[in-house]
């Protein structure tokens, strides 16, 4: 299984703004989350933070991912 990552803001200091992810099992949310926590544990702060959106819908956690789909994770951000 293939799902491309994409992240925005405060992310892009972890992590390249896309990239993709492959495992042998299908996916869910939390578990992409744990994946990068291990690859970048001076991330969880944020991505804990994170909304995520699958096909520019709102998803929760648990939502399980299917094979090329594009997980979009979204910090809060703050700004005027």
């Amino acid at each position: 299984m293939i799902i491309t990552v994409k992240v925005f803001a405060g992310l892009k200091k972890y992590f390249e703004q896309q990239f993709n992810l492959e495992d042998d099992e299908a996916l869910n949310v939390t578990e992409v989350i744990e994946m990068l926590g291990v690859i970048r544990p001076d991330s969880m702060t944020l991505l804990s933070a994170c909304r995520f959106a699958v096909a520019e819908e709102f998803v929760p956690i648990t939502y399980q991912l299917k094979n090329g789909e594009e997980l979009y994770l979204i910090p809060p951000s703050s700004g005027g």
